[in-house]
């Protein structure tokens, strides 16, 4: 059950940019019997950026938390 962040570019991680449009760092959220654990996600701008993964694998539990519709653990 892993889901995988794609994207058009390999962007550099650097936790001092400031230009990013989208940074997360340890993201975690629970629920029974599965877990998102310590995510990080840097969408740098122009980046074009999709979530690959099987049912369950927790992409649209990452954008729900990340767009501020669920709280992270």
């Amino acid at each position: 059950m892993d889901t995988f962040v794609s994207s058009s570019a390999a962007p550099v991680i650097d936790s001092s940019d400031a230009a990013a449009l989208l940074q997360v760092r340890g993201l975690t959220k629970w629920y029974d019997g599965f877990a998102l654990s310590d995510v990080d996600l840097v969408v740098p701008p122009g980046m074009i950026v999709d979530l690959v993964g099987v049912n369950g694998s927790g992409k649209t539990t990452l954008m729900r938390c990340v767009l501020g519709c669920c709280r992270s653990s």
